[in-house]
């Protein structure tokens, strides 16, 4: 028969979504705990290649972090005519919901077309994800994401400290806000160049640096 026609474009939202107390006030007991909303997030990378034993090669990571909401989304663009497969790794700072041994939130997939959804043994380690994030290119077809309070907001980059000789950085501090719905998130990076640090005159390479950074927070959700 005549094949239907169909679009090469397929638009898929993935959610993150937390519990709340609806249905306390009329007796659903299990809905009786001290439900509190976590900092979580949304990444997406490219997968490169998969090991033999499983472990994925990540390229390019992209997301949004959804601050003290109780749900947030973000939208992926698949092109039919690609091999291109994505990484989705949701994110989630805080405790989980009081007596909840279960989980802290679900993660829903929402697609115009049929999709393939599948779980990874050996998933990216996380500190990974997060440097490719941060500092590395995004994906093409993450770039229209998340709700309109979250779009454009996020990713701001502050040098904090930095150490400099003979022109040469040696070391940096990056604080990257990924601020969002009354909340969000606060990262800092300890960012070392090896290559100039190893080719310092030993005589005046110190032994050690040290530094601190102070934190001020605010409020009782602050962690």
């Amino acid at each position: 028969g005549e094949e239907g026609s169909y679009n090469e474009k397929v638009e898929v939202y993935v959610m993150c979504i937390q519990k709340t107390r609806r249905g306390a006030s009329l007796g659903r007991a299990d809905r009786k705990k001290s439900y509190k909303v976590c900092d979580t997030g949304i990444l997406v990378g490219e997968c490169l290649n998969t090991t033999e034993d499983g472990r994925v090669e990540l390229g390019s990571v992209d997301g949004r972090f959804f601050g003290l909401n109780r749900n947030g989304h973000v939208r992926i663009v698949l092109d039919r005519n690609s091999d291109k497969k994505f990484i989705v790794m949701p994110v989630s700072f805080g405790h989980p919901s009081a007596a909840d041994e279960d989980r802290s939130f679900v993660v829903r997939f929402v697609a115009d077309a049929p999709l393939l959804v599948q779980e990874l043994s050996n998933p990216p380690k996380l500190n990974v994800a997060m440097q490719k994030f941060c500092f590395g290119e995004k994906v093409i077809a993450l770039r229209n994401v998340g709700t309109s309070q979250h779009r454009g907001t996020q990713g701001t980059e502050t040098v904090l400290m930095k150490c400099m000789a003979n022109r040469s950085l040696l070391f940096k501090i990056v604080r990257v806000d990924y601020l969002a719905g009354g909340g969000g998130t606060v990262l800092l990076y300890l960012i070392v160049n090896v290559k100039s640090l190893s080719q310092m005159d030993p005589s005046r390479r110190s032994e050690a640096i040290s530094f601190s950074v102070e934190i001020n927070c605010r409020g009782m959700v602050c962690r």
